[in-house]
């Protein structure tokens, strides 16, 4: 086995690196097309709940409005702004809030309505 020359070591050297760092081009590409991809899902999930989340706090508001505008007669009511969002709340439980949002308002609503043909007070 004859001895290689530095010139020699050093090319043979630099090869090893320049294939080193293709395979790393490679492998990043790769993964910046998984992150890409997945970006994309994200990106649309968080549209998809942006919608949702304005939509349920055009419905909160809708019947904020309505319970406003039907007790506004009732002297002893203050008058609040209307809630802040709870930074607290579980977004998982979205589909329970609105439920029990919608039952609160029906619940409401009926009081009223029982109220204004004098079934009570």
């Amino acid at each position: 086995m004859t001895e290689q020359s530095p010139a020699e070591r050093y090319r043979a050297e630099t090869a090893r690196i320049a294939s080193a760092a293709e395979a790393l081009r490679r492998r990043d590409a790769v993964r910046a097309a998984e992150l890409e991809d997945r970006l994309a899902v994200l990106d649309d999930r968080m549209g998809r709940i942006g919608e949702r989340a304005a939509m349920s706090e055009l419905a909160a508001r809708s019947h904020w409005e309505t319970a406003l505008d039907a007790m506004w007669s009732e002297a002893w009511m203050t008058v609040r702004p209307f809630p802040r969002p709870d930074p607290s709340a579980d977004p998982r439980r979205l589909a329970e809030y609105e439920q029990e949002m919608y039952a609160a308002h029906q619940a409401l609503m009926a009081l009223i309505q029982r109220t204004k043909f004098g079934f009570r007070r």
